[in-house]
C-alpha cells in the first residue's frame, strides 16, 4: 500500500508512484489508502508485465536480501527511489535475475558499505549510489550502461572495476565525481572513451 497526504489536490497517483518515499517522509503521519504496492518479507513490489518490479522495504534490518523471485513474479528490476535515505542498510545482495538498478535506487544510503551486483544486471541509472559508503565494487561484465554520476559522492570509495561490455565512457567525468579518494580505476582496453 502506499499513502499521500489526503488534504492536497496536487498529490496524483502517478506522483505518488514515483516518489512514494519521499511522499511519505516528508508530509508526515496524515494519509489517505491508495493500494499500489505488494509485501512479501519486508520488501515491497509492484507487477509489470509479468514482473516483479522491487519499490521499497520496511527499513527495519540493516541486511537486504533482494530474491530473483517474489510472490511467483521473477524480481526484473529496482525501482528508481526504491531504498532512498535508507538509514538502516549496510549490504545488499542482489540475486540473478535482476536487469536494471534504476536511478537513485541507493541514494543517500549513507551506512551501506556492501553490495553484490549479479551478472544478470545490465543497467546501472542516474545517481544510484551517491552518498553512500562503499569502498570497493567490481562490476559484472554484463553491464553496458552506467548513466551519469552513478558514483557521484561517494567518499569512501577507494577502487571500482568497470565492466568489459561497458559500451563508452561519455560521461565520465560525472560518473565519479567528488569521489576524493578513489584510488583504483580499472577501465577494460575494450571500453572506449
Amino acid at each position: 500500500t502506499v499513502y499521500y497526504p489526503a488534504d492536497n489536490p496536487t498529490w496524483t497517483e502517478s506522483a505518488i508512484q514515483t516518489r512514494t518515499k519521499r511522499v511519505i517522509q516528508e508530509y508526515g503521519t496524515k494519509f489517505t489508502f491508495i493500494p499500489y504496492y505488494t509485501s512479501e518479507n519486508g520488501l515491497f513490489y509492484t507487477i509489470n508485465k509479468g514482473k516483479a518490479v522491487i519499490v521499497g522495504c520496511d527499513e527495519s534490518s540493516p541486511s537486504l536480501e533482494i530474491p530473483s523471485m517474489i510472490g511467483n513474479y521473477p524480481v526484473d528490476s529496482i525501482s528508481a527511489n526504491a531504498f532512498e535515505g535508507n538509514l538502516q542498510l549496510t549490504n545488499v545482495i542482489i540475486h540473478e535475475s535482476v536487469t536494471s538498478i534504476d536511478n537513485y535506487a541507493f541514494y543517500k544510503c549513507p551506512n551501506l558499505t556492501e553490495i553484490n551486483i549479479p551478472k544478470s544486471v545490465t543497467s546501472i541509472g542516474y545517481y544510484v549510489f551517491p552518498e553512500c559508503n562503499i569502498s570497493e565494487i567490481t562490476l559484472p561484465n554484463s553491464i553496458t550502461e552506467i548513466a551519469s554520476s552513478a558514483f557521484g559522492d561517494c567518499d569512501n570509495l577507494r577502487r571500482i572495476t568497470l565492466p568489459n561490455n561497458l559500451k563508452d565512457l561519455d560521461n565520465f567525468k560525472f560518473m565519479f565525481h567528488t569521489c576524493d579518494n578513489l584510488r583504483h580505476l580499472i577501465i577494460p582496453e575494450s571500453v572506449k572513451y
